[in-house]
């Protein structure tokens, strides 16, 4: 065999003396390495010709598919992967090699027709029902067939309504259809399936999205909302989410208690200060509750990553009670969270003017001034006044 590789007739021959002793599962095994080394395509169909006669197990058969696939012989291994399929229903590998060939051919109805009549044909209940979920798979996503699709998943819902792969196949048509409700109510016996704490929230968190835009149902969308923060107490989005709900239901009282509970329970500290800002916006705008927003905004602005927007309240507080004091500490917070050298700039000119117009202090001033024309040159109010004490100076 090693001095002519290429000989059919002897590897007949071996595969016949192997058939004798060992069996046709091991001749077969022999065959199939044949074709490793033989070329001619009469040669390699005598050999399938005989791997066919001698495969009568299902793994044999496909092979036997799969390797006629490989070799661009369709026909032949249709009618192998055929075969296999008559000798169990619910073969996987089988239903796979013949829905392949079915794809480059562009027939994929015709997987379908073979699906249907297997499982006409089946014995097993659990063979017929993954025969029909497999065929509810291709009528989604490949033929389109929405409805019928639907069809056979009412069908196996009824046998097993906690059939996780139904249920998502079910959402998934109903998200192509634009069937809200149905959605919804597919996600809720969903829900009551699914243990695993991570997908509860990504069905909580998606039910509550579908009830707050497109079912407009906020009580229903706050619920989930609730229950994903008791799966996950820290869960920024989840909070976000509820508190904007409540505002739109004018329940400011709510939304306080909400945005200081998550400034509890979230470590980000960027996080925690949006939330005080928020808080802080709340109770200054719609509760009329000056002193304890100003004691919110101040608790946004003491970690390390102050809010911008809280600062900016806490300015308008001193500005409005005169405290340049207040006003001046603001600044300086503002400046140590700005890293641009021209923003730099004009903040240190805005503390040069507080310092000498509202606190009297020229000499701070101009140490302001100085800092910022070097960070700065082309600052307007820094070179001028930079120019204004050489000439004093000049004077003197």
């Amino acid at each position: 065999m090693d001095k002519n590789p290429q000989d059919v007739t002897l590897w007949e021959n071996l595969a016949q003396r192997v058939a004798e002793e060992e069996g046709d599962g091991a001749a077969f095994s022999v065959l199939a390495q044949a074709l490793a080394h033989i070329e001619s395509p009469p040669g390699r169909t005598r050999i399938y010709r005989r791997m066919s006669y001698l495969g009568g197990e299902y793994q044999q058969q496909v092979q036997l598919g799969r390797l006629l696939e490989a070799d661009g012989r369709l026909d032949d291994a249709e009618s192998a992967l055929r075969a296999a399929l008559r000798k169990n229903a619910g073969g996987t590998e089988a239903l796979d090699g013949l829905q392949k060939i079915y794809q480059q051919r562009g027939a994929p109805e015709r997987f379908e027709a073979i699906l249907t009549r297997t499982m006409r044909n089946a014995q097993d209940p659990d063979t017929r029902r993954l025969l029909r979920m497999r065929r509810a798979e291709l009528r989604v996503r490949v033929l389109g067939r929405l409805n019928e699709a639907l069809e056979d998943l009412d069908v196996l819902a009824t046998d097993d309504p906690s059939k996780v792969q139904v249920l998502q196949l079910q959402e998934e048509i109903f998200q192509r259809l634009g069937n809200d409700e149905l959605l919804a109510e597919s996600f809720q016996r969903h829900l009551q399936v699914v243990e695993d704490p991570v997908q509860r929230l990504d069905l909580l968190l998606a039910l509550a999205g579908l009830y707050e835009k497109r079912l407009d149902d906020p009580e229903r969308a706050a619920d989930c909302l609730r229950r994903v923060l008791e799966l996950d107490p820290t869960n920024f989005g989840a909070y976000e989410a509820l508190v904007l709900l409540l505002e739109r239901q004018r329940d400011w009282l709510g939304a306080v208690e909400l945005l200081q509970r998550a400034a509890e329970r979230i470590s980000e500290p960027e996080l925690v200060s949006r939330l005080h800002a928020q808080r802080g916006k709340i109770l200054e705008e719609q509760l009329l509750r000056p002193e304890d927003a100003e004691q919110a905004y101040r608790q946004a602005t003491e970690g390390p990553a102050p809010s911008l927007p809280a600062v900016e309240a806490l300015e308008e507080m001193a500005r409005r009670r005169q405290d340049w004091v207040e006003l001046l500490r603001l600044g300086k917070l503002r400046l140590e969270g700005e890293v641009r050298p021209q923003a730099r700039a004009e903040l240190l000119v805005r503390l040069a003017r507080l310092w000498a117009e509202r606190l009297g202090e020229e000499q701070k001033a101009r140490e302001c001034y100085q800092e910022a024309n070097r960070l700065d040159p082309d600052n307007i109010e820094a070179a001028r006044a930079m120019a204004e004490a050489h000439l004093q100076a000049q004077d003197h």
